[in-house]
């Protein structure tokens, strides 16, 4: 699942990609229950349905790691361009892709109710 794929990038990145190295393990944890160990995580979001929060929420996340790609770099958590431009392309990825889902579920649901009504 690209869900997974991001969080072991991030979980395996060097220190000196982390904007304070020295914290880096500790902001590795906080991405690992950002996107799948909390109540609220991203998983959760998913496994519920509840795209547009996902897409939301992978949205702020990407901001955290945007700078070498046009975005602003006082907020950014992961500094490495490599690394920035590698979780970019994965976060957009996954947004891409619950995008289309939710359209396709909004769609269908309409259909649905349009026929049985």
């Amino acid at each position: 699942m690209l869900l997974n794929d991001i969080n072991s990038a991030i979980q395996n990145l060097e220190n000196s990609s982390f904007t304070i190295p020295e914290k880096s393990a500790y902001v590795k944890g906080v991405f690992n229950n950002f996107l799948i160990n909390n109540s609220n995580s991203i998983l959760t979001l998913l496994e519920s349905d509840r795209l547009d929060e996902a897409i939301k929420g992978l949205s702020d996340l990407r901001t955290k790691m945007d700078s070498s790609l046009g975005g602003i770099p006082s907020d950014d958590v992961i500094v490495s361009p490599t690394s920035q431009k590698t979780l970019v392309l994965m976060i957009d990825n996954l947004i891409a892709v619950l995008k289309k889902t939710n359209k396709y579920d909004q769609t269908y649901h309409w259909a649905h109710n349009r026929v049985n009504s």
